[in-house]
């Protein structure tokens, strides 16, 4: 007969291999160990989701019966004319271009003080620094207890930036979209720093 091994065999090790880890939670938490290991701990993450559930390199390629079906349906629903109806055409009147002053060959804003960002905190640091640009007060702790009350989002959108500026503070601020990298240097020469909203990518790196 084999007899089985006893438990008290297993015991040691498990508790050294709790102890450890127990350990490394511990040591995660200090903020500059932190702050090092998180963004990486998001970057594995994100490669191992891309394993088990990939994106799939194409869109679907459309219907098109469902695309003619919309266009026949479409045109049942159009109104038809009047014979009698006259339509008169009026060309709209198109605005005067902008003139700008041209660009100087460099500019160099005074940085603000400098905030380290804490883990998942990129939109009220952001934010933070930009206001104190401006002579704000405060700290990403100001701002991310109104932006991220929730520790796990994962996302702060512009318009969010925004309304905190409009809400608890005394500056104002606009937001626009499609801008192009002439837009950026023409806010910077004009002394204003733009924030420029940038998603997560993971860059993959070729083994050749």
């Amino acid at each position: 007969m084999f007899s089985s091994p006893r438990p008290r065999r297993w015991l040691l090790p498990l508790l050294v291999v709790g102890l450890l880890i127990f350990d490394l939670l511990i040591a995660y938490q200090i903020p500059s160990l932190h702050d090092r290991l998180a963004w990486r701990l998001e970057v594995f993450g994100a490669e191992v989701r891309q394993v088990f559930f990939p994106h799939p390199d194409t869109l679907p390629t459309p219907d098109p019966r469902a695309a003619e079906s919309a266009r026949a349906t479409l045109a049942a629903r159009a109104p038809t004319p009047s014979a009698t109806a006259q339509t008169t055409l009026i060309e709209p009147t198109p605005p005067p271009s902008p003139t700008f002053a041209p660009l100087p060959a460099s500019v160099v804003l005074d940085p603000p003080r400098h905030e380290w960002q804490q883990f998942n905190n990129c939109g009220p640091a952001t934010l933070s620094m930009n206001l104190r640009f401006w002579g704000w007060q405060g700290s990403q702790a100001d701002t991310a207890a109104v932006l991220k009350p929730v520790q796990n989002d994962r996302n702060v959108m512009p318009y969010e930036l925004a309304r905190y500026v409009l809400d608890h503070t005394s500056y104002a601020v606009v937001i626009r979209s499609a801008g192009t990298l002439t837009d950026l240097k023409r806010l910077i020469a004009a002394g204003f720093p733009p924030i420029v909203e940038k998603g997560f990518n993971v860059v993959e790196k070729s083994l050749g």
